[in-house]
């Protein structure tokens, strides 16, 4: 038996769907299995958490209402149940959770050789560490994901999904001052999660950071022009003008970028795209959770708005075309239009560019929490590792900053744009519509923002 048809029985499921067809029903079945473990390493030890879910749920539209059903239990059963709660049957009392021979299970390899780069990461920094107080904390995910989708035209759509993860944490302490750093490193592999030693060099990028920002001074204050480094910092535009071009949000009351579609909403050298499938060695799935092909989408163009991120939903209200977009958090709960990853495309300037010219401004490596309205209104966020910029160069570290500002503004202040695109896969968690957290990946090259508010965090 396939793994695909392990999972759900593709007749069963086309022979239900066709029952509630003919009651002037659209609905699509999803099956979504997932085997979670995460790993923690410090000075305690190794520890271990897993966490294994399966389920069947079913995207049902009656009566032009939107409903979503879901029961935990796979296969032809679950097929059954769910038909019968949609046509007002009633719920069983239990189904079995059957059919998980084929199930999403990690693979041993996969786990030991995650555990082996945590040894090698926390050797490497300990070995190194000598009287700098260098103090790790290593984690690491391993996550197999397997969704099968049935819908109600009768096809039927299969995906597999294995996301590796490292977060290596670094604290300092010298005398009374503390500091910390993270690096992420993201594969599909456990072969492509170590290429090249890329673990040991985030280690020590790591460490030499959080060893930087012991000598941290405080953050300046007022609006100046805000240099955002490639790959990490995408997360601001992810957070200010990312939901904001997801088809619901879009079209919602208060929205930065409603309709039309073809008007300007940035400089002609911004571009910005969602596709699943990059960075290389790093897709995020090949069939979003509609059974819709993942597909590089155009969002902005050239500083036009061209397209939003469209799930079955959206396409029904607006006519759109689907995107690849329709994600959700498992099974329990319906599709939404979500970002995948989200980046900004390259520009002509060398990132040295970026900086050159600026009195006084602000460099902004890493981001950390902070809060945003999707829709494009004010934002928050706090800049874990930023230097000043003095005269065109950068100079002292800087402790903790908070930039703030209002999304809508961000994309059109935006004046520089630098070649070297970088990423920053799955090490990001997105929320909405209390779907948190999803996995999603962001990237950009180094750009310059004319003028956002700074101040101490």
């Amino acid at each position: 038996m396939s793994t695909a048809t392990a999972f759900m029985a593709v007749a069963d499921a086309r022979a239900a769907l066709a029952r509630l067809k003919s009651a002037g029903e659209d609905a699509l079945f999803v099956t979504l299995t997932r085997d979670l473990l995460r790993m923690r390493l410090d000075a305690d030890g190794l520890r271990e958490h897993r966490i294994y879910s399966a389920g069947t749920g079913l995207d049902v539209v009656q009566q032009g209402k939107r409903r979503h059903l879901h029961v935990q239990a796979l296969g032809p059963h679950a097929v059954d149940e769910l038909v019968g709660i949609a046509r007002g049957e009633g719920p069983g009392l239990s189904l079995p959770l059957t059919e998980q021979l084929d199930a999403a299970t990690l693979d041993a390899a996969a786990i030991a050789a995650l555990a082996r780069a945590m040894d090698d990461i926390h050797d490497e920094l300990t070995s190194s560490a000598g009287d700098s107080g260098l103090v790790p904390h290593v984690t690491a995910d391993a996550t197999r994901e397997v969704v099968a989708v049935v819908a109600g035209d009768g096809t039927a759509g299969f995906d597999d999904r294995l996301r590796l993860e490292l977060r290596i944490g670094v604290g300092a302490r010298r005398g009374t001052a503390t500091a910390r750093a993270l690096r992420i490193v993201t594969a599909q592999s456990p072969s492509l999660l170590v290429k090249g030693q890329r673990h040991l060099h985030a280690a020590r990028a790591a460490g030499a950071a959080a060893l930087e920002r012991l000598d941290g001074v405080p953050a300046p204050e007022g609006p100046m022009p805000v240099i955002l480094a490639a790959g990490s910092p995408a997360a601001l535009l992810h957070e200010v003008c990312g939901h904001g071009l997801e088809v619901d949000v879009a079209h919602a009351a208060r929205s930065a970028y409603p309709p039309p579609l073809g008007r300007r909403v940035a400089a002609p050298d911004i571009t910005i795209v969602d596709d699943p499938a990059i960075p290389a060695g790093a897709a995020l799935y090949g069939m979003d959770d509609e059974g819709h092909p993942a597909s590089r989408t155009v969002l902005v163009e050239q500083g036009r708005l061209v397209h939003y991120l469209v799930d079955r939903a959206g396409a029904a209200r607006t006519g759109l075309s689907l995107t690849g977009h329709g994600r959700r958090l498992d099974y329990r709960y319906p599709a939404l239009a979500r970002m995948s990853c989200t980046y900004l495309e390259p520009g002509p300037a060398p990132p040295e560019a970026a900086i050159a010219g600026v009195r006084r401004g602000l460099y902004v490596r890493s981001l950390g929490t902070g809060e945003t309205d999707m829709s494009g209104g004010e934002f928050s966020v706090v800049a874990t590792e930023s230097h000043l910029v003095e005269d065109g160069r950068l100079t002292a570290p800087v402790t903790r900053a908070r930039l703030s500002g209002t999304g809508s503004q961000v994309l059109g202040a935006i004046d520089i744009v630098c070649d070297d695109l970088a990423f920053l896969p799955y090490g990001f968690q997105c929320g909405k519509l209390s779907q948190f957290p999803l996995v999603v990946s962001v990237g950009q090259p180094t750009i310059r923002v004319r003028q956002l508010h700074v101040g101490p965090a």
